[in-house]
């Protein structure tokens, strides 16, 4: 019994010990950092760019959230059927040009091509599901139309990507 606790108390120093050691240690690095000079945060031209669409990320989800509810929710009757057509085929330029910029903000290579193979997919993915809601008419139309729609939100949040100082 003496020698079980004995052990439990050696424990308990040992791994105080070692608290301590972590504790300077990491007191250490924050010294060591406060004393380092800080880098100057100036707008130069060599420096670091600010990268456009920071909520870009966000607003992709919301967005296709928006394009899979309008597709599978049939409309009301007093809805102008042209107005809704117009509204669906924006939200693809929307989910084109965020999708681009959220893509390309964490550098990913092929952003271009993901963004409109997305999209495309998306279109094709909302045009098979009103196969199978009873009430709704597929609309062949807005395929027709989205998928020029993504392609053109892709280019331009290319172009704004690009040319942001």
């Amino acid at each position: 019994m003496r020698r079980a606790q004995e052990k439990a108390d050696k424990k308990q120093v040992e791994a105080r010990d070692r608290l301590r050691t972590e504790r300077r240690v990491k007191r250490q690095r924050i010294l060591q950092r406060r004393k380092e000079p800080k880098k100057s945060q100036s707008s130069s031209p060599q420096g670091e760019r600010k990268l456009p669409g920071r909520f870009s990320s966000i607003f992709t989800l919301m967005v296709a959230v928006f394009i899979v509810l309008q597709s599978i929710i049939p409309p009301t009757p007093g809805q102008n059927p042209t107005f809704a057509f117009i509204i669906n085929v924006l939200y693809y330029f929307m989910l084109g040009y965020f999708m681009y910029l959220w893509l390309a903000r964490i550098q990913f290579k092929q952003a271009l091509y993901v963004t409109i193979a997305s999209g495309v997919g998306l279109a094709l993915a909302m045009a098979v599901t009103q196969f199978a809601i009873p009430g709704l008419s597929p609309e062949y139309r807005l395929v027709l139309f989205a998928i020029p729609a993504v392609i053109l939100g892709s280019f331009v949040g290319q172009l704004i990507f690009t040319k942001t100082p």
